[in-house]
């Protein structure tokens, strides 16, 4: 018995040894493996369009700030209009396109917002402004006053509306002027969305294999290239499937 103590005291000394060296290693390793670095701070994206190009630079620091810089170049790389944003604790951007009215449509990971030439921000869809009220019956505003007064109440139900976007790849304009964006997720596993530009979601298409593109056609069919199934498909106003094609090898 005695042989036993000693030998489970021994292991014991030897379990609290390996943790303070594992605790004293601790700093080095966060400090050689640091979450900010020169090489995630800085992204560029360039828009063609005409004979002048957007180019949009988002750059962090060490405080986890976004400072985005939008410059609008001539056909001789001379700037002809600029504008300048910070974002706390925001992510870099992921697309960048145009609307109809000739203003600039910008997607993060996780916020799509409108920069218009007059210089200032437009629209912006994110978790604060997103709201799908499909399932509720009614509009947000028309649950937010039938629901009385109760703190409680109207709290539980802006949740339910609310729309948490994670991994944005692609965002476009819809022929009826909604905005269409493909949220890859981040596990592949997606949906895509068009919301109109107050943040109301007029359709919604869940748990999409990688989706990695999408379009409405002028009369409303949302056609969705489902990478992970293979598969093209079609769906009407109301989100249903309608039709759906093998993916071809050179798309």
């Amino acid at each position: 018995m005695v042989i036993i103590e000693k030998l489970y005291k021994g292991f014991l000394v030897s379990l609290v040894v390996i943790a303070l060296a594992f605790l004293i290693q601790q700093p080095a390793m966060a400090q050689n493996q640091p979450f900010f670095s020169e090489e995630n701070s800085y992204k560029e994206l360039h828009l063609k369009h005409g004979n002048n190009t957007l180019i949009a630079v988002s750059k962090s620091d060490e405080r986890y700030n976004i400072n985005f810089n939008f410059t609008l170049a001539d056909e001789k790389g001379t700037p002809i209009w600029n504008y300048q944003m910070t974002q706390y604790k925001s992510s870099h951007i992921n697309t960048l396109g145009l609307l109809e009215d000739g203003s600039y449509l910008i997607s993060t990971s996780n916020t799509v917002f409108q920069i218009k030439r007059e210089g200032n921000i437009g629209f912006v869809l994110d978790w604060n402004s997103i709201a799908d009220t499909s399932k509720l019956g009614g509009t947000l505003a028309e649950l937010l006053i039938g629901c009385g007064s109760t703190t409680t109440e109207d709290f539980d139900i802006l949740m339910q509306t609310k729309v948490d976007l994670e991994n944005i790849i692609a965002v476009s304009e819809t022929p009826k002027g909604n905005i269409l964006i493909v949220d890859k997720g981040l596990n592949e596993v997606g949906r895509v969305l068009e919301i109109a530009k107050d943040g109301i979601v007029v359709r919604r298409i869940e748990d999409i294999n990688n989706p990695t593109e999408a379009a409405v056609s002028e009369d409303g069919i949302l056609v969705i290239k489902q990478v992970g199934d293979n598969l093209v498909v079609e769906y009407d106003e109301n989100g249903k499937v309608i039709n759906s094609r093998k993916l071809e090898p050179n798309i």
